[in-house]
């Protein structure tokens, strides 16, 4: 049992990061409670890059950290290829969350349900915390 346990501690998993919507509608890297926009490294054409290795830097101004994944599709899990730096910011628990609500209500307010239903369907399927929910915008 020993001999097991010791195995699965040497496993080195890939570490995933999800990908969804900034507020100016471009792809945006969730990895560690910290947030990465793309590189301006990548094509200048930002609507064909899956399939390629994608650049990112982090969204803190003063912060170099880089990272890279193979896609950039909203709402999807990456391995993260590279990673390079060290944060100097403290990392954000609840943005993801609140990121992710705004963007279901978002997909949601195109149907034909009344707004309260929309709503209430977005705060399930986002599965908010009560401190999520009472910073997260009415």
């Amino acid at each position: 049992m020993d001999q097991i346990s010791e195995q699965f501690s040497q496993l080195n998993l890939p570490e995933k990061g999800f990908v969804t919507k900034s507020q100016k509608n471009l792809p945006q890297l969730h990895f560690e409670d910290h947030f990465f926009r793309l590189n301006d490294s990548n094509d200048a054409n930002k609507n064909n890059l899956n399939g390629k290795n994608i650049k990112w830097r982090c969204t803190y101004s003063t912060c170099l950290v880089k990272c890279q994944t193979n896609g950039c599709i909203i709402g999807e899990y990456y391995d993260i290829l590279n990673f390079e730096g060290q944060h100097v910011e403290a990392p954000d628990t609840t943005k993801l969350a609140k990121l992710e609500y705004r963007r279901k209500i978002t997909e949601l307010a195109t149907s034909s349900e009344a707004p309260r239903k929309i709503v209430l369907k977005a705060k399930t399927e986002s599965l908010l915390t009560e401190e999520q929910m009472a910073c997260a915008p009415s």
